[in-house]
């Protein structure tokens, strides 16, 4: 996600459901960026702010629909799995753009509905066996290309990537992580990979 936002220690990131803040926390260390993170949850906010380690990191309580920020004040805005939770895209991607800086960017990984075992859990009946809100649906690069064209996002960049398993035990995650950029090598086989590295920069004109 750095590098695909080209993200520096000049910018300022906002990370939007956050919950306790790893990401924003690793953003920070690696960038140098000044990072804050929101999200709807007092208990993680708390919890982010008591392991904030450095003055450039902070966490706020809000809702991402109705952001409690000025206008135009973030470089960058980043999230991890957060857009497939919400319904209001169009108020979703406004409200984005409405923080971000002239020429500000966005980047965010979300489930890939290509890859064989995120399709099986959203669209079969093993979805009746995962918590999931009803509401809750992963999505295809496509469908994320019309949706950042629709709302005038530009430089749009819809990358497949990550073969990462969930829980995959500490023993095993360097061998998985190994496996996962090999696979990302392989063209006809990276298209169904596990996650969506979602670029792109602010509508010329601000919001409409």
């Amino acid at each position: 996600m750095i590098r695909a936002a080209g993200i520096s220690s000049q910018d300022r990131v906002l990370e939007i459901g956050c919950g306790t803040g790893e990401y924003a926390r690793k953003i920070h260390e690696l960038a140098g960026a000044t990072v804050t993170g929101v999200d709807l949850s007092p208990k993680f906010i708390e919890l982010a702010s008591r392991q904030a380690t450095s003055e450039k990191l902070s966490f706020h309580v809000g809702d991402v629909l109705r952001l409690p920020f000025s206008d135009g004040i973030f470089d960058v805005v980043c999230g991890n799995g957060i857009i497939h939770h919400i319904p209001e895209k169009k108020e979703l991607f406004e409200e984005i753009q409405r923080v971000l800086a002239k020429d500000g960017r966005i980047v965010f990984l979300e489930p890939n509905l290509t890859n064989p075992l995120v399709f099986l859990i959203y669209k079969t009946r093993l979805r009746k066996f995962v918590d999931f809100d009803p509401l809750e649906m992963a999505f295809t690069g496509r469908t994320v290309d019309t949706w950042l064209k629709k709302f005038g996002l530009r430089q749009r960049r819809i990358t497949p990537v990550d073969f990462v398993l969930p829980n995959t035990p500490a023993k095993l995650v360097s061998l998985n992580l190994w496996l996962s950029n090999l696979l990302e090598r392989i063209p006809w086989v990276r298209g169904i990979s596990q996650s969506l590295l979602i670029f792109a920069r602010k509508r010329e004109g601000g919001v409409v």
